[in-house]
């Protein structure tokens, strides 16, 4: 202590102005350091609190795709929409809902899959021979092979859709109704439904 009295007052205020200097210093340099920790720190417990939130939804989608209802639309989806078919089993599939409906298949054609957004269109052609009730059950008949009840699909085929229909007259009474249809098949460019 005797020494820093002995000092010369020009010594003691240079050296009161280093502590200051360097104590403004730490102010400048350490507090802003000090601060920005604090906010990483507290970014950082907002990531940790969203990654466990976001944990948390997959766990609840997780469970819940292993519930009955998930279980069920995915095979609906699958019965509905699926990679490939066997053209005899599509074409079993039409003539029974034909022969059903009081009508018969006379022509069942298909062409080459067209690409489109994450599926395939596949078209075809039908000629039908039927009454006009038959007719018209027969084409309610591809409606509701796959239809939305409430918020539960029901497929029991493949989706179908109609692009151009003619009705004409056929010499037995009946009608001929030529059809422009097709089905949709899941799949991505490059994949081919089964010949």
């Amino acid at each position: 202590m005797k020494a820093w009295i002995a000092r010369p007052s020009s010594q003691r205020i240079v050296l009161i102005l280093a502590i200051a200097a360097a104590a403004a210093i730490g102010f400048t340099q350490v507090r802003p350091a000090l601060q920005s920790a604090s906010r990483q720190s507290a970014a950082a417990a907002k990531s940790d609190a969203a990654a466990a939130v976001l944990q948390a939804n997959l766990r609840l989608l997780q469970s819940k795709t292993r519930s009955p209802q998930a279980k069920d639309l995915a095979q609906a989806i699958r019965t509905a929409l699926p990679e490939t078919v066997t053209w005899d089993e599509e074409f079993g599939r039409v003539s029974d809902l034909a022969s059903y409906a009081g009508a018969s298949i006379d022509n069942f054609q298909h062409g080459e899959p067209a690409q489109a957004s994450g599926y395939q269109k596949v078209p075809m052609t039908l000629t039908v021979s039927c009454s006009y009730e038959s007719c018209v059950r027969f084409l309610g008949g591809l409606r509701g092979l796959v239809r939305f009840q409430g918020r539960r699909l029901d497929a029991r085929g493949t989706l179908w859709y109609v692009d151009q229909v003619s009705v004409s007259a056929a010499e037995t009474g009946k009608m001929t109704l030529n059809l422009s249809a097709g089905i949709y098949l899941a799949g991505t460019p490059g994949q081919k439904a089964p010949a």
